[in-house]
């Protein structure tokens, strides 16, 4: 079985990916979005994403990466 990137039980999500954070994931090459949220599906985790003026689904497979803080 594949790792994943969440913890799924008894109805409560606990992901990997918090709000604020911004992802990359696969996408015909990457996109970078920030996260706003995340739904569970068919016990499946999807991450709310946000790019520019676009708010899409995101699966956590398909997640590649993440972008670092910066530092103010």
């Amino acid at each position: 079985m594949a790792e994943d990137s969440t913890s799924v039980s008894g109805g409560k999500v606990s992901p990997l990916y918090r709000p604020g954070e911004v992802i990359i994931f696969k996408y015909e090459g990457n996109v970078r979005a920030e996260i706003t949220g995340h739904q569970v599906l068919d016990g499946k985790l999807w991450l709310e994403a946000r790019a520019a003026d676009l708010t899409f689904l995101v699966p956590a497979h398909a997640v590649v990466g993440t972008e670092p803080k910066e530092v103010l």
